[in-house]
């Protein structure tokens, strides 16, 4: 996904397709007290609060699962709504405020706009389609502020502090066998003076996408690796590739703070893994409703489908598994590295929890309930903050994937209803 990469992003935009099932509700988990009291219990349920939000009715607010969120510093909450081109804004009770922003390229415009982030405790800033080369920079009450051009594209934007932002770019270098060798370069960018600084390179192979047609091809997972990049409490950067076990921290300025070691081990790809991938990616596009398709996105899945009969799937995977999902960060400045883990869609999620030194603390999992819960570091649906976890959500029996504004209370009582926000 990058400069030299038009074909790859056009791979990408075909997996974002397959994956279109997933969709999500926005939720809140209080916790009371220190982060890591909570977390050492070893289990954090979602139990739903009833007094969150107002009324309203959700469905049809929300069309799909592509959605990024982020917590304001007095407790406000934006939330990207990508393929609408626009952003949501809700209070600290959970209640919707606004949306702004609209589809196109000049002033206070998007185009799916993704990636919002928090520079400096004082400005929301939001990333877009990436090839754009540029992201816009929003005061929290939504009024626009100014437009940032970057001299590559910008994936996995993340601000930092002293009004500077992080973002990769890559280039792609077709391998002889199969697949791209990928060099992701790491670009701190200070928005006042206009300076970018490289402050890391790697190198990665990429062999997610699988061939359609001689003129179109489609990625369904990368398992050699990707770069994750995160933003600390005190604004530094965090940057990790999913299969290697180091952490390291980086100041605003691109100085490298920290390193530290990541208590995981590998697991191998076996054979066994790799049939059940495929049969449950099978399992998904032969379970699309084609009703409620255009003739575009049916051609597409029969295309996949036809694919995936002869296609060789360990090709797509190296000697081992990636070690872990993403990185998040709670308001505490905990790191919380989410496992990787063989099961993924079919049990709850497992974090590993480590301090800010990089010492680590004990391994949590999450209670999803009857929440549906997948970490996908591409949209961030989960924000760990001092008195709640924010997150994009669907119930998973819920046959209309409508989306909701929900509460979610540690230990408390019995889910309850939730009331609803919008008019």
């Amino acid at each position: 996904m990058n400069g030299g990469r038009g074909a790859a992003w056009s791979a990408r935009i075909g997996r974002l397709a397959v994956w279109a099932a997933l969709s999500g509700c926005f939720l809140s988990i209080p916790l009371r007290g220190d982060l890591l009291e909570v977390y050492r219990k070893g289990i954090l349920p979602l139990r739903e609060i009833a007094d969150f939000g107002g009324t309203s009715d959700w469905e049809g607010v929300f069309f799909d699962p592509y959605h990024d969120l982020v917590k304001a510093p007095d407790g406000s909450v934006f939330v990207a709504d990508n393929r609408a081109h626009r952003i949501l804004k809700f209070d600290q009770k959970g209640k919707f405020q606004k949306t702004f922003g609209r589809k196109g390229n000049g002033p206070g415009d998007f185009v799916y706009p993704d990636g919002v982030t928090i520079l400096d405790h004082r400005y929301l800033v939001a990333g877009e389609y990436a090839l754009n080369r540029r992201f816009t920079v929003w005061n929290m009450d939504g009024t626009f502020v100014k437009v940032v051009k970057t001299r590559s594209a910008v994936f996995d934007l993340v601000a930092l502090r002293e009004n500077r932002v992080a973002f990769y770019f890559f280039n792609q270098y077709p391998e002889k066998q199969n697949g791209y060798r990928t060099v992701i370069s790491v670009v701190i960018k200070d928005i006042g003076g206009g300076a970018e600084r490289v402050i890391k390179n790697v190198t990665l192979l990429d062999r997610s996408a699988i061939e359609l047609d001689r003129h179109a091809s489609a990625d369904i997972g990368n398992f050699f690796g990707e770069v994750i990049l995160a933003q600390t409490a005190e604004g530094d950067l965090a940057f990790g590739v999913t299969n290697r076990p180091q952490i390291e921290v980086y100041s605003p300025k691109g100085d490298l703070l920290r390193t530290f070691d990541l208590a995981m081990k590998p697991l191998p790809a076996a054979a066994g893994y790799i049939e059940e991938f495929k049969d449950r990616f099978l399992r998904q596009l032969h379970a699309k409703d084609e009703s409620a398709m255009t003739a575009g996105e049916k051609n597409f899945v029969l295309m996949m489908r036809n694919a995936m009969k002869k296609f060789d799937m360990a090709t797509l995977f190296d000697e081992n598994l990636p070690l872990y999902r993403d990185i998040f960060i709670d308001e505490e400045g905990h790191f919380l590295i989410f496992k990787f883990l063989e099961c993924q869609e079919e049990c709850d999620p497992v974090f590993q929890v480590y301090a800010k030194d990089g010492r680590y603390v004990c391994e949590t999992r999450i209670d999803r309930g009857k929440y549906a819960l997948e970490i996908d570091h591409r949209f961030k649906r989960l924000c760990f903050t001092a008195d709640g976890v924010v997150g994009l959500l669907q119930e998973r029996e819920d046959e209309d994937e409508v989306m909701r504004l929900i509460k979610f209370g540690y230990g408390a009582g019995p889910d309850q209803a939730a009331d609803r926000i919008f008019p």
